[in-house]
């Protein structure tokens, strides 16, 4: 009997411009099955003259500036944003990361009379926001 265990499929890219040209090289990756998260990250030097957006999947570990690769593969005062996430194709350029205040802000529309008018506005306000 075999059986086969499938990680997490994400996005990978990497650019030393944008997340908008990342995007543009994204392709579709198939993690091994250790891997439990999808991430992004964004590293860039103190001065703002180099850096880096990268996407993949990877351990836990790497949701730490500390261990992830794009962050430690470079030298330097520098600062590193790493978000991660545990589902299919969860880092792709649509991705919202939202904080309680936004849901909640969300919740009391949906409860608000004319709120159709009002959840569309706030959906392409969210939606050019996640594309960034």
């Amino acid at each position: 009997t075999f059986v086969i265990v499938l990680g997490l499929n994400c996005h990978k890219c990497s650019s030393t411009k944008s997340w908008e040209d990342c995007n543009k090289e994204s392709s579709q990756f198939y993690c091994t099955y250790s891997d439990a998260n999808c991430y992004k990250a964004h590293y860039t030097t103190k001065d703002g003259e180099f850096q880096v957006f990268g996407k993949s999947c990877g351990p836990e570990s790497f949701c730490d500036e500390k261990f992830n690769p794009v962050c430690k593969d470079h030298l330097g005062p520098s600062d590193c944003d790493v978000k991660c996430c545990e589902d299919d194709m969860c880092n792709g350029s649509s991705v919202v990361w939202v904080n309680g205040p936004a849901v909640l802000l969300c919740s009391l529309v949906m409860m608000l009379p004319g709120k159709e008018i009002l959840w569309t506005f706030i959906s392409i306000k969210m939606y050019a926001i996640s594309s960034s």
